[in-house]
């Protein structure tokens, strides 16, 4: 008899390498996920149809209709966000673009990179069995392409991270190797956000930020990647002004945005506003 599974038992956990794309990293820390997601191993078909006197399209050991190419493992995650959660994603995201404060507090800033290497690669995890049964699944050298932050009344901040990777296994043993221990920073609720457009402290339903590095994997001449290349940097989203929220509601956007006036919104949470706000979250 086979034994049943719940989706509540899948156990998901992210780990940080900086060696190379296809060194795998331990899992450092768990993640409690919201969408319960699968790993996508991502190969592709090489599908052209040729002459080959059948209505059905062929597949053998020749050089038929079918083969199998490269794989580009993907998945997609979203998780409410704390203090502690969120920076190794934004990491993988800005790579060159992310660096420490040197302060005893250790902020961490993200800006647009200035160059197109990956130097760092996340291994992701889902248990799916016990230490010493090799059935977990595993995506080895992985970046975060995009990221999706967003906000509404009586909620969490969300984020929803999508990723794509070097490698995708289907028999990892966890072990004692792999942790799956949650942080402890508490989540961040937007009724605790403060929110500034142009310096003045307005309230605001929601808001929704997607940030993406539009990365490229390269094969090459190989059936597995090569490596990523970040792409142009994007970052897009929306807000919503009240129309009775004093100096910026009315028309004020509105006119704002005919006359091609450029506007700066923060948002954060915390004592204050921290130096050059405009260049982390």
């Amino acid at each position: 008899m086979c034994a049943q599974r719940v989706i509540w038992e899948d156990l998901f956990g992210v780990g940080i390498g900086t060696t190379n794309i296809s060194t795998a990293a331990n899992t450092s820390f768990g993640v409690p996920l919201n969408n319960h997601p699968s790993f996508n191993p991502g190969t592709q078909t090489v599908n052209t149809r040729k002459a080959v006197g059948t209505a059905y399209r062929q597949t053998s050991s020749g050089c038929l209709e079918y083969q199998q190419g490269s794989a580009v493992p993907t998945t997609s995650w979203e998780f409410d966000v704390s203090s502690k959660n969120l920076s190794p994603f934004l990491w993988s995201l800005f790579q060159s673009g992310a660096f420490q404060g040197a302060a005893s507090t250790y902020i961490k800033y993200f800006v647009p990179y200035d160059k197109p290497d990956t130097d760092v690669w996340l291994t992701l995890v889902r248990k799916l069995a016990p230490a010493g049964t090799a059935a977990s699944h595993r995506i080895v050298g992985a970046i975060v392409n995009s990221i999706t932050l967003s906000a509404e009344e009586g909620q969490n901040l969300k984020a929803t991270v999508e990723f794509q990777g070097y490698s995708f296994e289907s028999n990892r043993d966890v072990g004692t190797a792999d942790a799956f221990t949650f942080q402890t920073a508490s989540c961040l609720q937007w009724q605790n956000a403060v929110v500034t457009l142009d310096g003045t402290t307005i309230n605001i339903p929601g808001f929704s930020l997607t940030i993406s590095n539009n990365a490229v994997t390269k094969f090459y001449d190989n059936a597995t990647a090569v490596r990523h290349d970040a792409g142009e940097f994007t970052a897009t989203g929306s807000i919503s002004v009240p129309w009775g929220q004093a100096t910026e509601g009315g028309n004020a956007q509105i006119d704002a945005f005919a006359a091609g006036t450029s506007s700066r919104l923060v948002i954060y949470w915390g004592d204050g506003e921290i130096a050059n706000a405009d260049t982390e979250f």
